[in-house]
């Protein structure tokens, strides 16, 4: 290559490097702007169904203290009171519902005239000019339904109250009474403070007059005269104004009690003039979506830093060559001149060469060690991958770089090893799925060989699960495996497992590798697991290989705590063993390989259609999510808020199936379950636990309840879908 030739090949590398960046940048900051406009999509309908399912409760709960008051307003007008009896009467109605402050009565102009305080008509003040009363007392003029008032200071309990308003008529429709049931504004505040808003955020509910009458939490500030006790002219107040209070909805902007930017949700009341909403900071929203795109944004400058890497080593091998052919042509001149002249350019010519396989070997290096990053990550990819075509093109990137990482990897392991850097993880794993994964790897190798490859496992440990490190333990089978194929030419390979002691806590277990191979000689099999040794150096030479494999296996053996070895005689084939004690797990399993859930849902449809279901749970969310999941399938769902309910209900209506919580207030899921068990027209319907106690304690609880079956939260569809299916196909 000349000179020339060389430099128009580096510029045109460098221009299409700088094109390829220039479009990489282009797609990233186009994915960012995308991924932003979805969480923050995600952000508003998390707001909504929060702000959908608290205005349904507040409807509920106003709904509740409206028709007791009515209850009172209907008992008052039907009887002739006086003052003294009618406080005995308002206490009474305090006593029904503890959440009370104080109960009093007004006349239509204004005045107080009997209270749950005394019973003394004349030592009750006149109290008209209360902050809000007054708007209140019009409110309650030309509205006939229960009045939410503007929150205020109490003057004798010193703290905010919430006062509930509700005018007394008489058969003529004119406002006769004015009945005021004051609570504590904290209750209010403490009915929202298990909802699990996000963090930052805030919920409150809003009169149409802009006035506050709760937040949850309380501003930062802390002066709530400022928060109830003038009107909010944020962005909230001027969007329900402008559209005319719409029913719910979602939009951005300035927050008055925070001072920020934020995004709201609102949802307003069907039976009174309040639109309940949820708040939260959109630099709040920023950070969660931040989050969201540690791991994108790493693989990104991984991307991007083996790009220049893959750069810089290209221009680096075109000046290598170019500088070869160089000296090449400068020997070509001197050739016909000396023969010494020729053999001194041979020789410089080979130091070149070996200088260039210097340089090639020291840029795998550089090639290979950010490599073995980007492979991991490509695995972590692969298992967040939706996409088939994706996870498809990914394996084939993993199996193009396993090779090529094999022995870097068997190196650093070493490195880590004798450092002391190297840390055992402690995981559940499936002893049986670590067996098949060796043996789908290695039976391939042996067959390509025309080797008979087996696995004895006793069926007592198939399904056992263990706590370890399980990708450890698959790496010391592969070595002894893969090295028993490496030096058999005919015959077989066994990998069997066997259970030597046990106790409550863990399993002591003895794997083996048997092979009819070479053999081992007893003077070479004490350097068998030493780094970078073989049992004879012309092995390396014939098979290959670092001599790393076994030195590893025995190091990470070491850290189990456990022993390795080897039995072995010249041309009578080898038995490798290790033995170590693996804890056993006590955790139950929250997924399995199973049918996928749309053939599933589609067989429900099918044979199912319009079965009615009963699910008992009390959490509202999760309510929902049950029910839409059930209701896809075209189940028909009746749900209880409590096991007290659920045993209600399943005295009333023939289920095909139940659903059942465990934890529920007023009667757990245990209790409902024997109830329901005991006797009606429910108790040979299947009972399927649906809950998140997932440890084996838990199941067995279940099922000596009653319960036939234990799916754990969160609950995956297609485990769902086929529990179902197979409990309705028997009823």
């Amino acid at each position: 290559m000349s000179h020339t030739n060389a430099a128009l090949t580096l510029r045109r590398l460098r221009r299409g490097f700088l094109l390829g960046g220039v479009l990489f940048f282009v797609v990233v900051a186009t994915w960012i702007w995308r991924t932003w406009q979805e969480s923050r999509a995600y952000e508003l309908t998390h707001l909504a169904t929060i702000a959908e399912i608290t205005g349904n409760s507040l409807d509920n709960y106003f709904s509740g203290h409206e028709n007791r008051m009515r209850v009172f307003g209907s008992r008052l007008k039907s009887e002739d009171f006086k003052p003294g009896h009618l406080s005995a009467l308002l206490r009474a109605f305090k006593e029904s519902d503890p959440e009370y402050l104080f109960v009093t009565l007004s006349r239509a102009e204004g005045g107080v005239f009997a209270t749950d305080k005394t019973d003394k008509p004349e030592e009750i003040p006149y109290t008209r000019d209360v902050p809000g009363r007054q708007v209140a007392f019009d409110e309650i003029a030309v509205q006939d339904r229960l009045n939410v008032g503007r929150p205020a200071e109490g003057r004798v309990i010193k703290d905010w109250i919430m006062p509930l308003r509700l005018g007394i008529r008489d058969a003529g429709g004119q406002l006769q009474y004015v009945m005021n049931a004051t609570l504590p504004l904290s209750r209010q505040q403490s009915f929202w403070q298990n909802l699990g808003l996000p963090a930052g955020s805030a919920l409150g509910l809003l009169r149409d007059d802009a006035f506050l009458v709760s937040r949850y939490p309380v501003p930062p500030s802390g002066d709530l005269k400022k928060t109830y006790g003038t009107p909010r002219d944020g962005a909230l107040v001027l969007h329900l104004r402008e559209q005319g209070f719409p029913a719910r909805g979602v939009l951005s902007g300035h927050n008055s009690v925070t001072g920020k930017e934020a995004l709201f949700a609102f949802r307003r009341l069907e039976h009174y003039p309040l639109t309940v909403f949820v708040s939260t900071p959109v630099d709040g929203a920023i950070q969660r979506w931040r989050g969201q795109l540690g791991l994108p944004l790493f693989l990104t400058v991984i991307a991007l830093a083996a790009g220049i890497l893959v750069y810089r080593s290209m221009a680096r091998w075109i000046q290598a060559s170019e500088a070869l052919g160089q000296y090449h042509r400068h020997l070509e001149e001197e050739v016909g001149q000396r023969t010494a002249q020729l053999e001194a350019a041979k020789l410089a010519a080979e130091a070149a060469s070996r200088a260039k396989s210097t340089f090639l070997a020291n840029m795998s290096h550089e090639l290979r060690t950010p490599l073995s990053g980007i492979v991991g990550m490509v695995r972590l990819a692969r298992a967040r991958m939706a996409d088939p075509q994706g996870r498809d093109q990914l394996d084939k990137a993993n199996l193009a770089a396993d090779h090529l990482l094999s022995v870097i990897n068997d190196i650093l392991d070493l490195s880590k090893i004798e450092a002391d850097q190297l840390v055992l993880e402690a995981s559940d794993f499936q002893l049986q799925t670590i067996l098949d994964s060796v043996s789908s790897i290695v039976g391939l190798k042996a067959r390509e060989k025309g080797l008979a490859f087996s696995l004895d496992l006793p069926p007592g440990l198939a399904g056992e699960r263990f706590l370890g490190d399980a990708l450890r333990l698959r790496q010391i089978l592969l070595n002894l495996t893969t090295n028993s194929v490496k030096f058999t030419e005919q015959g077989s390979i066994t990998l069997r497992v066997r259970e030597l002691e046990r106790n409550l806590q863990e399993a002591r277990l003895r794997f083996e590798v048997a092979d009819s191979g070479i053999g081992i000689g007893l003077a070479d099999q004490a350097r068998l697991f030493s780094a970078f040794e073989q049992a004879d150096n012309s092995m390396t030479r014939k098979y290959g290989g670092t001599g790393l494999g076994l030195a590893i296996s025995k190091r990470l053996v070491a850290l189990m705590g456990g022993r390795i070895g080897v039995e072995s005689s010249p041309g009578c084939g080898s038995l490798f063993w290790f033995e170590t004690a693996l804890p056993l797990s006590r955790t139950l399993a929250v997924a399995e390989e199973g049918a996928d859930a749309d053939i599933l849902a589609d067989e429900i449809r099918h044979h199912h259609a319009g079965r009615r279901v009963l699910v008992a749970e009390d959490e509202p969310i999760n309510q929902e999510v049950a029910r839409v999941m059930l209701e896809d399938v075209g189940l028909q769902v009746d749900v209880a808020d409590d096991g007290e309910q659920a045993v209600r209900l399943a005295g009333e209506t023939d289920y095909a199936l139940i659903l059942m919580d465990m934890q529920m207030p007023v009667m757990n899921g245990i209790e409902a379950t024997r109830a329901i068990c005991a006797g009606g027209r429910n108790r040979n319907t299947p009972i399927l636990a649906m809950t998140a106690n997932a440890f084996i304690e838990d199941r067995e609880r279940c099922l000596a309840a009653g319960m036939r079956a234990h799916i754990a939260k969160p609950v995956i569809p297609e485990n769902l879908y086929g529990m179902l299916l197979k409990w309705l196909a028997k009823c």
